[in-house]
């Protein structure tokens, strides 16, 4: 459990902190509490906590002063503050001085939530860092010195493989990267300190079945995998993998009761080599967020790069014109702009989630421009980016992120039907007094505000005319009041409505009357 001290001079401050979160379920005991700066310090140096939720203005010592004395002594502890003074050197101040988040009174449920779950990540990265930074044997340190470039002769390799009875004459190694994967189901049940230290345990029975089977050894250990060094006598290349490896695999999933992904290297025959088998491994590991493969050897792997980084804006940009035109196509298109991250960033787990973030941000804030998203951008995005990071699969990823969008364009279409007619009330107006001037598709546009690509569908859709004809036909009604209240040659009309060219203005009115203008003012003007 996280030991945590929450302080403020208000009791029933205290006793709502108490209350706010289900505690337990977050991995975290609440160690003891604080009135004032000075009582607190006592509780952090007594009690050790992890994290300290306090009030910024106590007595005796401010939340400032507790949080700089505990930095000047080197405590690592974790500080969220909350306050009711908004004045900004506070938060610039709590900043500085390394605090998680600062938060203003009165406290609502999900940024305090939001705040400790920050805390406990950054705790959790700490204590990971240090459970698995062990002592390197010297198998692990030769590994890192030869692919640093140092020299080791051929007997001393085989000196120190020997210390560790590992057989390495007529042999193959192969980089071995094991993962764990983890379910939405695995995350409800166990806290961040647990699962660090269920793949902890793992990681330990991987490396003591490796050694005691004699199959290799260690590479490191990371929060994420466990690489190891297989060496692979050759009479037993063939069935390394289906004798060896899974059945290793099946007894570590069937005793710690997870599954694991794996990944092996590319084979090869010299110490030299060592790395790219290693890089390899590692990459057909992390292939298990993008195939759902358990077993991925880096031998299979196959695939041609056909999308780049101009397609994918050039998507982002579409995606974002068909929801401003509510076009009932703009799903498929955020499809596309899914399947192109994923075939630009194929075998990068952290590139395609941040360039999945970039398109959501990129689209929330074009959207937000236009006015067609409302509420708080900066949470609206906030949502969206805890989420994501949340789905263990990009196919996960992919259908939460469909589902959402289908909703919030639900929500936009919905909320945007009322001030679209409103939008295009306000083009049909400027075009009644601008009818005259040479009007521009551009200037339209804006005055929807969506592009040039997209205002004529939305023009047709809302109106039920092409907005060209639209235009002809405001220029006719007032062509016809001209023509039979006035005495202006045709040229003079033309020029009055809109038309710098005669010809183009004759064969308009014709097209709608019937007849050319002066014919018109000719039969209608004696009736």
């Amino acid at each position: 459990m996280w030991k945590m001290v929450i302080a403020d001079d208000e009791q029933v401050i205290l006793n709502g902190l108490k209350r706010l979160l289900d505690w337990e379920k977050l991995g975290i005991e609440i160690v003891g509490e604080a009135a004032d700066g000075e009582m607190l310090l006592t509780e952090i140096y007594e009690k050790e906590p992890d994290l300290v939720i306090t009030d910024i203005k106590m007595p005796k010592k401010t939340g400032l002063d507790v949080i700089k004395e505990v930095q000047e002594k080197e405590i690592k502890t974790r500080f969220i503050f909350i306050s009711g003074y908004e004045e900004f050197t506070y938060a610039k101040d709590a900043v500085r001085y390394g605090a998680v988040d600062y938060l203003l009174k009165p406290v609502g449920v999900e940024d305090f939530a939001s705040a400790v779950k920050k805390a406990l990540s950054q705790l959790q990265d700490t204590r990971t860092i240090r459970m698995f930074r062990e002592e390197k044997n010297e198998l692990q340190q030769i590994f890192q010195n030869i692919n640093e470039g140092c020299e080791y002769a051929k007997e001393e390799l085989y000196r120190r493989f020997g210390q560790e009875q590992i057989r390495v004459e007529d042999c193959y190694f192969a980089g071995v990267c094991f993962g764990m994967i983890v379910d939405s189901t695995l995350e409800a049940q166990m806290s961040y300190e647990q699962m660090g230290l269920l793949r902890f345990g793992i990681y330990n029975k991987l490396v003591e079945e490796f050694r005691k089977h004699r199959m290799g050894f260690l590479i490191k250990k990371e929060e994420e995998f466990c690489d190891l060094m297989a060496v692979i006598p050759r009479e037993r290349r063939e069935d390394f993998i289906p004798i060896l490896l899974l059945p290793l695999k099946e007894q570590v999933e069937r005793e710690m009761h997870v599954k694991l992904c794996m990944g092996i290297g590319q084979l090869v025959d010299t110490a030299r080599q060592w790395k790219l088998s290693y890089k390899t491994a590692k990459f057909a590991c992390e292939l298990y967020y993008f195939e759902e493969q358990p077993v991925i050897d880096s031998a299979e792997i196959s695939r041609e790069y056909t999308v780049s980084f101009d397609d994918f804006n050039r998507i982002l940009e579409e995606v974002f014109q068909k929801i401003a035109a509510r076009d009932e196509t703009a799903m498929e298109s955020i499809g596309q702009a899914l399947s192109a991250i994923r075939d630009i960033h194929y075998g990068n787990r952290y590139a395609a989630v941040n360039r999945v973030l970039l398109f959501t941000g990129a689209l929330l804030e074009k959207l937000f421009a236009v006015e067609l998203a409302e509420g708080d951008f900066t949470q609206r995005q906030n949502e969206v980016q805890e989420a994501i990071r949340y789905q263990n699969t990009y196919r996960q990823l992919c259908r939460w992120l469909t589902e959402y969008y289908r909703e919030f364009l639900r929500q936009i279409y919905r909320s945007a039907k009322n001030k679209t007619s409103g939008e295009i009330m306000r083009v049909k107006n400027y075009i009644r007094e601008h009818y005259m001037e040479d009007l521009s598709l551009k200037e339209l546009a804006e005055a929807a505000c969506v592009s040039q690509n997209y205002f004529s569908s939305l023009f047709k859709k809302e109106t039920g005319e092409n907005y060209k004809s639209y235009v002809t036909r405001i220029r006719m009604e007032e062509a016809i009041k001209l023509v039979l209240k006035t005495d202006l040659k045709t040229y003079e009309i033309s020029e009055q409505v809109g038309y710098n060219n005669v010809r183009r203005f004759v064969d308009a009115f014709k097209q709608t009357y019937k007849m050319s203008p002066m014919d018109y003012r000719r039969i209608y003007r004696k009736k």
